[in-house]
């Protein structure tokens, strides 16, 4: 039995990003989102609607202008060691849905992930973390028996509730496709 994500905590997500539908099941498991690709061709930029890494970082305030600004000092303190999380959007391109669990692991700056569910057989990812940042690159095998790699950045973000959100931006080395997703902490059962 999966657990669901509270729908109050998607309130905040990116332009081009969408809350997941609860109305497909496990079996049916989906990307997260059904967003217009962040890798398409550069006239598809030029829509009205920005890139969802775009988004992001006008979100975050990652764009060279805001670089300077400070962690948020409760995100920098975030322990996600032993944390379970699950998207909550992703791009089209993506293979992450929502039924993918992130088991996480850190010791250190040193971050690691088993992940599987969905269309991922088994997944692993492997990297860094920097106060409220995580790098990484990742791995994994999905339904299809195709492997597929690329790299991440992640920040992080402590909601009100005291769960963390993290937003990614990532891109393939497999394929030519990148794309953007939010995955967020998965309560752990009483």
């Amino acid at each position: 039995m999966s657990q669901s994500v509270s729908a109050t905590s998607f309130s905040d997500l990116p332009d081009g990003q969408v809350e997941t539908d609860a109305g497909f099941s496990p079996a049916e498991d989906q990307p997260a989102i059904a967003a217009p690709d962040a890798g398409a061709s550069a006239d598809a930029g030029a829509t009205a609607e920005a890139e969802p890494e775009e988004a992001i970082d006008a979100e975050e305030g990652t764009t060279e202008d805001n670089e300077a600004e400070a962690p948020d000092p409760a995100a920098v303190k975030a322990v996600i060691d032993g944390k379970v999380f699950a998207a909550v959007a992703n791009t089209a391109s993506g293979e992450v849905g929502r039924t993918t669990r992130f088991h996480y692991r850190q010791d250190g700056r040193m971050i690691w992930a088993e992940y599987s569910g969905g269309a991922v057989v088994r997944g692993y990812l492997v990297g860094t973390r920097d106060g409220d940042r995580l790098d990484f690159r990742y791995s994994h095998l999905n339904i299809n028996l195709q492997t597929a790699n690329g790299v991440c950045a992640s920040k992080l973000e402590v909601l009100d509730d005291g769960s963390i959100r993290l937003h990614e931006t990532w891109q393939w080395e497999s394929r030519p496709e990148r794309g953007t997703s939010v995955v967020e902490e998965i309560p752990a059962r009483s």
